[in-house]
């Protein structure tokens, strides 16, 4: 589905009401330091033959599209949600996905937006990166550390020692043959007519 069409009204700035706190809470950080020209659209809805879904948040960001998820602990489960992630990118124009917890977003928002302006240069001008940048300097992100991260599959993250932990998700293509990706893909490609639900409690029991 094309981006420009998905929704009506395109958001750039801060414009509640959202569909939760945790998602009001993240969109109105990012848009402190969001470069102007980054197309945000709540709400992103995807159709595949398998179920319609809907993503908290899409971004265009120098013509990628990636998907934010804002991850509160009474209505998702992780293991299933990554299923429902992969299904979304092998069916959509969405490359990438980013799971956050209401946890982080709450106490560790500057970590959170830091992690998705260096993995992608354009979602801030240089300005609001380098302030996100002094506001987490010294804390736990460091350059060196990031570089072995970005670009696996799966991105779970989960540091300690400074008021607690933060954990992040990213859910994306994989070329490796044996990647957990594929698996998931080859899995859900082998159960068309299957819902998610359904293939989550077959595979992960």
């Amino acid at each position: 589905m094309d981006f420009s069409q998905n929704q009506k009204e395109k958001k750039t700035i801060y414009s509640p009401p959202y569909d939760s706190p945790i998602e009001d809470e993240l969109i109105w950080h990012l848009t402190k330091y969001i470069n102007p020209v980054i197309e945000v659209v709540p709400q992103f809805e995807i159709v595949t033959t398998r179920a319609n879904y809907r993503l908290d948040f899409a971004l265009e960001i120098e013509g990628k599209l990636i998907g934010i998820e804002c991850d509160g602990k009474d209505y998702h489960n992780l293991r299933r949600d990554i299923w429902r992630d992969v299904e979304i990118i092998n069916n959509s124009q969405i490359e990438e996905i980013f799971r956050f917890r209401g946890c982080d977003i709450y106490y560790h928002i500057n970590e959170c937006l830091y992690v998705l302006g260096w993995l992608h240069k354009g979602l801030f001008d240089n300005r609001g990166f380098d302030n996100l940048k002094r506001l987490v300097e010294g804390e736990v992100f460091q350059d060196s550390f990031l570089e072995e991260i970005y670009g696996l599959t799966y991105i779970d993250l989960d540091f300690k020692g400074f008021n607690g932990e933060f954990n992040l998700i990213k859910v994306v293509k994989s070329s490796r043959k044996f990647s957990q990706f594929n698996y998931y893909s080859n899995v859900l490609l082998d159960n068309p007519l299957s819902s998610i639900d359904f293939i989550f409690e077959k595979y992960n029991t």
